[in-house]
């Protein structure tokens, strides 16, 4: 009995997975070289081409310990922490458009695996990085960062102590 509820639950489960449809994303060409660009850019610190790839109400999540930023306000965060004399490297990862058909994730989405590299006071800090655009009409709307800020904090000499119990 134990196992046959299991089943059916399991059954259940991949009935909501699969009615996420992916499709054709027509727009992947247009979709990839806004990211492209975004990227090399971003590089550049050219702000303003940076700026002109987002949405007018672009929104960012997962940046620097915050919920979330305004395209804008991503940007200058950005432009603030190269003034400080931070150099950048980005791997050259993959990078996967795909298109939603319906759900709350419908749309064109392009998902970057990437490998980003910090230079600041002749420290080195790398850490791997997950990115998820959703793109609309070939801008960036929303930007999710996904990455494991405890790693970065070790690099740059932070110490780590449990609780006391």
């Amino acid at each position: 009995m134990r196992n046959l509820f299991f089943i059916a639950a399991l059954l259940c489960a991949s009935v909501n997975i699969a009615s996420a449809q992916v499709v054709a994303h027509d727009n992947a060409e247009r979709d990839l070289k806004t990211v492209q660009d975004a990227r090399s850019a971003y590089l550049k610190g050219d702000w303003a081409a940076l700026q002109a790839l987002h949405t007018p109400n672009a929104m960012a999540y997962g940046v620097a310990g915050r919920d979330s930023l305004t395209g804008t306000e991503l940007i200058q965060y950005w432009k603030t922490v190269r003034e400080s004399g931070v150099t950048v490297a980005l791997g050259k990862g993959p990078v996967l458009p795909l298109n939603m058909a319906d759900g709350p994730q419908k749309g064109d989405w392009v998902f970057e695996w990437n490998q980003h590299t910090t230079t600041k006071d002749g420290k080195k800090v790398m850490f791997p990085f997950h990115i998820v655009y959703s793109m609309k009409e070939g801008k960036i709307a929303r930007v999710f960062y996904y990455y494991n800020e405890a790693a970065i904090m070790k690099q740059e000499g932070w110490k780590f102590t449990p609780p006391n119990k």
